[in-house]
């Protein structure tokens, strides 16, 4: 695919402890919007409910008890419903964009406006206050109602040719530290001004 300039900002999430913060109850009411039949999200709660825990303290083993959120690391079934729930932060994007409050970048024709690989996000869009306004708006509602925290201090913020002071402006809004390029996102090389995909 051909290069292209752009300008604009891109912001790779960290996602403090992503499994773990799993709201069942956000989880299953979303894949009845997904579409889940009634049989097959009681059959998730109760994969996903029952599961016991034990403590080690001092060599010695306490428990059992249950969980009240999150998801099992290792589980086959987990990045799956990870991926069913983090789809609702992709929708919100979307539904900001149709609003015309959220840009997005224009990379070889195409608008893009974020990019999901399980627990890896990534960010798209212009660079201006307000886009970043928008931005921690709908970080924070996904994160109240799915119970995912997104480890703002521990993000990055990486920019196409703008000007420093909107930057500091920028990073200060959305509490995370301004990256320096090159870097990659999805394995994709990103340079300054520049993003290329590989064939």
């Amino acid at each position: 695919m051909k290069s292209e300039k752009i300008k604009g900002v891109m912001i790779k999430l960290d996602v403090s402890k992503a499994y773990d913060r799993v709201a069942w109850r956000f989880l299953l009411r979303f894949m009845e919007k997904f579409g889940f039949c009634q049989g097959w999200t009681e059959m998730i709660k109760f994969c996903i409910s029952t599961a016991c825990f034990l403590i080690s303290a001092n060599g010695s083993l306490f428990g059992f008890f249950n969980g009240t959120n999150g998801l099992r690391q290792g589980d086959p079934l987990s990045s799956s419903l990870f991926v069913i729930m983090a789809e609702a932060l992709g929708r919100a994007i979307k539904a900001s964009r149709s609003r015309g409050l959220w840009s997005g970048i224009n990379v070889t024709n195409e608008v893009i406006t974020h990019a999901q690989f399980v627990d890896d996000t990534t960010l798209f869009d212009m660079a201006s206050v307000t886009e970043a306004e928008q931005i921690k708006h709908t970080i924070c509602e996904y994160e109240r109602l799915s119970g995912q925290v997104m480890n703002m201090e521990k993000s990055t913020i990486y920019f196409f040719n703008t000007k420093p002071c909107l930057q500091r402006r920028m990073a200060r809004i959305l509490g995370t530290c301004i990256g320096a390029l090159p870097t990659k996102n999805l394995e994709a090389p990103t340079i300054d001004g520049v993003y290329r995909s590989r064939n």
